[in-house]
């Protein structure tokens, strides 16, 4: 299983703005850094915020990066998912209105609101999207968690 999830945003608004660019440059990065059995990457549906776009989450601890360019790649990558430093200068600017980093669901956009069509469209962690699929294979006998990674869940 991977360590850490990078969720990019592959919506209309965020591809229009070269989001298949930081997914290929994201993926090159992290197989230089040696990062590519403990990273996975996943091109996401829309998360609503189009013009703060291109958009990227790192979880498991959902740090929201915003307008994302080719060029922040490699410091993301060294930094935040290689040091587990977070760069501050990309971080979506709500997220950073206190001490601390507040998660997105907790920020003036997304809080009141209920999410059905894209409910899971940001879910990796336990209990989340991925993770219910893979329990649900374990259970069916169809896989052995030791043996794969959440990248090759094929059932559900």
């Amino acid at each position: 299983m991977y360590r850490s999830h990078v969720l990019v945003c592959g919506g209309t608004g965020c591809t229009s703005s070269g989001s298949q660019r930081i997914i290929d440059r994201l993926e090159k990065e992290i197989a230089a850094q040696g990062l590519s059995e403990e990273v996975g990457v996943v091109k996401t549906g829309c998360f609503g915020l189009c013009a703060l776009g291109p958009i990227m989450i790192v979880y498991p601890e959902g740090t929201f990066y915003s307008m994302v360019q080719e060029d922040d790649i490699p410091e993301i990558v060294a930094e935040h998912l290689l040091k587990g430093r977070v760069v501050t200068r990309l971080l979506y600017e709500e997220t950073t209105k206190t001490d601390k980093i507040t998660p997105l669901n907790e920020t003036d956009f997304y809080k009141k609101q209920h999410r059905v069509a894209l409910r899971n469209c940001d879910l990796t962690q336990r209990g989340g999207l991925v993770a219910r699929k893979v329990e649900r294979c374990q259970r069916a006998g169809q896989m052995d968690p030791r043996h794969i990674g959440l990248g090759q869940v094929s059932g559900g």
